[in-house]
Parts: structure tokens; C-alpha cells; sequence
């Protein structure tokens, strides 16, 4: 009898093992469950779960650069780990938002793009915590900024938050004038990257159409709300550009042998190119405008034509145009703080315009 009762009491204990490991996978495979129907809840919409995930990585990446500096009020030397990273986005997404449940994937994924695109900087994890760092190829952790990475993530972050109406671009509008755009930028990347000549009709400011033959794109320009494009003039034997809303009936020679041409630096081109303005058979003007030196620092990170030349007191700003309008308007914007002191001819235009104002003015 007394055995009975042990094999009994064995037999309820195992009993009751098997019911709590069952239990233990039950409340296991509930709690997956609801996880699962929490993300089903919050990314139920494949697009929104792209893009919630890419921009999320684009806040990672922000708190990284910044050491989540706006998130910490000015707090300086804390040490940026996965964990800190995480508490910040948790900040970030107040609590009627939708979060993720483990940020520790989107982090890896953030590092994983800048690192797989930037060629001077990399995202590590060190012992002073995660944070940008250059590689041998980079001078200096200033120049982040200049990095061709950096720069690109930062236009399609700009334009994750214009889709998201946070942000308003006004750019679109001249590659809008195209009867089709994306078509439009995917030939003339084609033929950028492949050194192809191309043919098409331009009309000029002065509603003047004629046909450009054997152009050779080299770079898609944005420049005080205008695009344009510049390349090689194989006919002229000189560099170039028109306005991308001017150009029509665009045609690439695909077959056509490529043209032999320089070779292309855009810090070189700024040099001698001021303004928008193409004029075919029309003169170049070199000219020569008086800055003071506590305006040409504004003067250089507004506009990066033209050469400069400094004095004791002031510099020499020398820009060339097709159009020297387009320089006498721009020297209006600085209200007298520039001077045109050659050419003669084109100082005196800028007085005589200045003249017919005043007078305009005094009645």
C-alpha cells in the first residue's frame, strides 16, 4: 500500500511537470503571438514599414553625428552606446506613436548603409561609445560634412521628409517641365556615365531656338533655383551649359564614337562660369568686383564662382559671364556693399541703371 502511494505521488509530481513546461511553451508562443500582432498592427502596410524603418534609421544616424546632443539637453561626454541610442529614440516617438520593438536591428542596419557608401568615414563602435570616425583616406573629421555619402543620405532624407510633408521643395518645378522627367534624368545619366554625345533643341532667353549637336554631358547642376546641364561643346572645342527646362527633343548617339574631351573639375568650371545665362556667338565679360573683407566670407558661401584675390583691406572678386546683367543684378542684392570696378563699360552700365532708379524715385 505504502508503494502505491509513492508511484501515486511520483507519478502527480511528473504530472505536473509536463503541465507547467506546457504551460511555460503556451504562454511562450501567446507571447510571440501578441509580439506578432503588435508589429501586424504597426507595419500592416508594406510601404509605411519601409519607410517607418528607413526613417528611423535616418534618426539613428542623426543621434550618432550629434551624439544626441538636442536630446540630452546640451549634456556634454556621454558615452553614445546601443543602449543610450535606444533610450534616445524613445524620446523621439512620444507615447501615442507606434515604436519598435528592438531598435538594435535598425541601429546595425543605419551603420551598415553610411559604411557600405562612404569611402573617407566609417561608423564604429568603440570604447568611448559609437561615433563616426575617418578613415586613412580622410584629412580630417571636419570635412564629414563634404563627404559624397553623407551628402547624398542627407537629399534622401530631405526627401523622405518632403513625402512626408514636413519638408517643402521647390526644386521640381523646371525637371517638371519635361514631358518625362525620370526618363529625361535616367538618359542624361546614361550618357554622363558613358561619356555619350547628345543632340537636342535649346531655346535661349531670347526665345532664339536652335539645334545643339555633339554635346557631351558631364554633370547635372542646381544653382539659385535653376538646373542645368553642363558638358563639352565638341563643336567649339569649350565647356558649357543650359537650362534643363529649355532643352527639348533630347536624342543620345549610342552608337555614335565618344568625343576625346578633358577632363572635368567642377571647382575649375565655377571659376569662369557666373550665372545662368548661355548666349551662343556671344563674348565672355571678365569682370571685377571690390569686396570688403567682412563680407567676403558671406559673399564665398553664397556663390562659388569666380576667383578671388585678397588685399589688405579688401578682395577681388573676378567672375565671367555670358550675360554681365546677371552680375549687375547681383551686386543690387548687397545693398553697396560691392563695387564693380571693371570693365569700364560695364561699371557704367551699372551707373546708369542705378541713375534711371534714383530718378525713377525722386518724381
Amino acid at each position: 500500500m505504502e508503494n502505491v502511494k509513492v508511484q501515486t505521488f511520483i507519478f502527480f509530481q511528473n504530472s505536473k511537470k509536463d503541465v507547467d513546461t506546457k504551460s511555460i511553451k503556451k504562454q511562450k508562443i501567446i507571447g510571440e503571438l501578441k509580439l506578432k500582432l503588435k508589429m501586424s498592427d504597426i507595419e500592416s502596410d508594406p510601404q509605411n514599414l519601409k519607410l517607418k524603418h528607413l526613417l528611423e534609421c535616418f534618426y539613428i544616424l542623426g543621434i550618432i553625428e550629434s551624439q544626441g546632443i538636442y536630446l540630452t539637453q546640451n549634456e556634454k561626454g556621454i558615452k553614445l552606446t546601443y543602449t543610450n541610442i535606444v533610450k534616445l529614440l524613445d524620446i523621439l516617438f512620444d507615447d501615442k506613436q507606434k515604436k519598435t520593438p528592438d531598435y538594435t536591428r535598425r541601429i546595425k542596419t543605419a551603420r551598415s548603409i553610411f559604411n557600405s557608401l562612404s569611402k573617407d568615414f566609417i561608423i564604429k563602435g568603440r570604447a568611448q561609445g559609437v561615433g563616426f570616425e575617418k578613415k586613412i583616406s580622410a584629412s580630417s573629421l571636419a570635412i564629414l560634412k563634404r563627404d559624397k555619402a553623407y551628402t547624398a543620405l542627407l537629399v534622401i532624407f530631405l526627401s523622405l521628409l518632403y513625402y512626408k510633408d514636413s519638408v517643402y521643395i521647390d526644386f521640381f518645378k523646371q525637371l517638371l517641365e519635361q514631358d518625362y522627367p525620370i526618363h529625361f534624368l535616367t538618359i542624361v545619366h546614361n550618357a554622363i556615365e558613358n561619356k555619350l554625345p547628345i543632340r537636342f533643341e535649346y531655346t535661349n532667353r531670347k526665345q532664339e531656338t536652335h539645334e545643339v549637336d555633339d554635346f557631351v554631358p558631364v554633370k547635372l547642376r542646381f544653382k539659385d533655383g535653376h538646373w542645368m546641364l553642363v558638358g563639352w561643346d565638341q563643336p567649339k572645342g569649350n565647356w558649357n551649359q543650359y537650362m534643363i527646362h529649355s532643352i527639348k527633343e533630347l536624342k543620345v548617339y549610342f552608337k555614335k564614337p565618344r568625343f576625346k574631351i578633358p577632363e572635368f573639375k567642377m571647382e575649375e568650371y565655377l571659376k569662369h562660369s557666373f550665372g545662368h545665362a548661355v548666349l551662343n556667338d556671344s563674348e565672355v565679360f571678365k569682370i571685377e568686383i571690390r569686396v570688403p573683407l567682412e563680407n567676403s566670407e558671406a559673399v564665398q558661401k553664397r556663390n562659388q564662382e569666380g576667383e578671388w584675390k585678397i588685399n589688405a583691406d579688401h578682395c577681388i572678386w573676378t567672375v565671367y559671364a555670358y550675360d554681365p546683367d546677371e552680375v549687375i543684378n547681383y551686386v543690387f542684392r548687397w545693398n553697396g556693399c560691392l563695387e564693380i570696378i571693371s570693365p569700364e563699360s560695364i561699371r557704367k552700365k551699372f551707373l546708369d541703371r542705378l541713375k534711371a532708379i534714383t530718378k525713377m524715385y525722386e518724381g
